[in-house]
């Protein structure tokens, strides 16, 4: 048994997991599907032996890990499947149209049976790609315009959200806490640079968490389309909103505890042999009954 908590999803509705791929480092990640509504995996814990004790339960969890299943937007996933399909784009030729069927591999067919059970995904994928639904089966080709407008958005809507959050807003840059806790700076010159650099890391602290997602050429891509500088999501990692371990998408992994030591004893001395008795009047020793006579 294990710990996890679910956000999103239907209420109740049973949560089937499988494992997929990271869109950006292409490790494998543990996703859910409950009702309708896709989640990732995260793993939170550490190497220390603990467990749970449920109170109403009345019932006590040996592995002492928890999960957290969290809403993820599919189009992440299915981002670099839509540019590996797409070919090319080079000047006026901006790629081919495929039947969305066709952007899977093998190796990705639990992710395309999965996701072809979210309704809507039709009317998502309109978001980063051209559509084409005049044949049987919707075909699509990835914009870059339309991707870049997309994570532009995704970007502000981190940023609006990290502001509600002050617990979130807490674990970031100090100037960064500043912007989104509408900290109020005093007037003046230095006060206008104090609220700018705190825009700027806040701006630049979501932009992190998206490219979480992206691969290298669209983390610095979507750098440019909000305006921070060269180089300056480089060597960043990014903000870490609660104060666990990392909580990069992973397979779940089991917490065993380490085996005690092994406690080595000294071995008991040596008994000492006792010497042989000598032999009294009449006595024989048993080899005596072997020896040949002369």
């Amino acid at each position: 048994q294990r710990l996890l908590v679910a956000h999103g999803g239907k209420a109740g509705a049973a949560l089937c997991f499988f494992p997929a791929q990271h869109p950006r480092t292409s490790g494998r990640i543990m996703l859910g599907l409950r009702g309708e509504e896709l989640l990732e995996v995260h793993h939170a814990g550490s190497n220390a032996q603990a467990s749970w004790l449920l109170g109403g339960l009345e019932c006590a969890i040996q592995d002492g890990a928890i999960f957290f299943a969290t809403p993820i937007d599919p189009l992440f996933l299915l981002l670099p499947l839509l540019e590996k399909a797409r070919g090319a784009a080079i000047g006026e030729r901006r790629g081919l149209f495929k039947p969305l069927s066709d952007i899977f591999t093998t190796d990705d067919a639990t992710l395309e049976a999965r996701l072809a059970s979210l309704p809507g995904l039709n009317e998502k994928l309109a978001a980063i790609c051209d559509v084409n639904d005049k044949y049987d089966e919707l075909m699509v080709r990835l914009s870059d315009d339309k991707v870049l407008s997309w994570l532009q958005r995704k970007t502000q809507a981190l940023r609006a959200h990290l502001a509600q959050k002050p617990s979130c807003a807490s674990s970031l840059a100090p100037c960064a806490r500043a912007a989104l806790s509408q900290f109020e700076f005093e007037e003046g010159p230095s006060a206008a640079g104090a609220l700018g650099e705190a825009a700027h890391a806040s701006l630049r602290s979501s932009c992190l968490l998206v490219s979480e997602y992206l691969s290298d050429e669209w983390a610095e891509r979507l750098r440019a389309e909000v305006g921070l500088p060269v180089g300056d999501l480089e060597n960043c990692p990014p903000a870490k909103l609660l104060a666990t371990s990392p909580m990069r998408a992973s397979e779940p992994q089991k917490l065993v505890p380490e085996a005690p030591a092994k406690r080595y004893e000294q071995p008991p001395p040596a008994k000492k042999v006792k010497a042989p008795e000598p032999l009294r009047k009449g006595q024989k020793t048993m080899g005596a009954f072997f020896t040949r006579k002369t």
